[in-house]
């Protein structure tokens, strides 16, 4: 089987990418901090912030620890791709990895969503429509499921990882 360059290539330049962004919107919101004026307001997950008190501190609290998984799950599935490389499948490592990806996804998902519609329900002074990504390619359910996807499919390895092991000791 031919390794996965281009998977491996794409996972490379996503996490640089999202290192960097990262890094950018700690910077920003360290700036908004520190701002003596407080007056420059930005949006973070399509939610207004032009002041802050304790629930955009919370909001931006999971938007980074939301990035820092999204960062982690990343390197994860880099490091599953190289295992794919060395050209051993189906090992206990390999299916530990896609769980654990698949745990990432989900998480970070909720991280990312929950809060946001929490504080545009709750909190914000003029609610608007309050929008659960049901319709779009980086929709909130799409996640979940590959993320339960991914759940699945170590499942699957384990399962093939276990009648591997059975077929080397049959004779």
């Amino acid at each position: 089987m031919k390794p996965p360059i281009i998977l491996k290539t794409i996972l490379d330049i996503l996490f640089l990418f999202v290192i960097f962004g990262t890094i950018i919107f700690i910077i920003f919101v360290g700036i908004f901090i520190f701002n003596s004026e407080g007056s420059i307001p930005f949006r973070v997950n399509d939610n207004l912030i032009a002041s802050l008190n304790a629930e955009a501190y919370t909001v931006l609290g999971f938007v980074l620890l939301s990035r820092i998984l999204f960062i982690y799950t990343v390197y994860k599935f880099k490091y599953l791709v190289r295992l794919f490389f060395k050209g051993k499948f189906l090992n206990v490592e390999q299916v530990k990895l896609t769980r654990i990806i698949g745990q990432l996804i989900i998480i970070v998902a909720l991280l990312d969503t929950v809060p946001g519609v929490i504080y545009q329900t709750f909190f914000e002074q003029s609610p608007r429509r309050v929008d659960y990504g049901l319709a779009s390619a980086d929709s909130f359910w799409f996640i979940i499921a590959i993320g339960l996807f991914f759940l699945f499919l170590s499942k699957i390895f384990e399962n093939a990882r276990i009648m591997k092991e059975e077929n080397e000791l049959t004779v």
